[in-house]
């Protein structure tokens, strides 16, 4: 920039640049306010989406399943292996 640009000019040549970049990004740039809104609009789209999906139950052949392998890695009571293979089955 040469020594005779005033603080008129750079203030032109600065609203441009930002009104060329706006232009890139893709329009106008969200408030704060609005960028929360977005934000708790998808939180709420995807709390339906999981709510909306109900878990199947674990059948008794799954939970027998598991609390056999437990034994066989770990051995211990057949009664704690059941209930922490229910457990896990049902939590994950």
């Amino acid at each position: 920039m040469s020594t005779s640009d005033g603080p008129g000019k750079k203030a032109a040549k600065k609203a441009a640049k930002k009104s060329t970049s706006a232009k890139k990004s893709g329009g106008v740039k969200k408030s704060g306010a609005a960028k929360k809104a977005t934000g708790a609009k998808k939180a709420a789209t995807s709390a339906k989406k999981s709510a909306a999906k109900p878990r199947a139950a674990t059948t008794h052949e799954e939970i027998a399943e598991r609390a056999y392998h437990l034994h066989q890695r770990e051995g211990g009571d057949a009664v704690e292996n059941w209930l922490r293979a229910e457990r896990e089955l049902n939590e994950g």
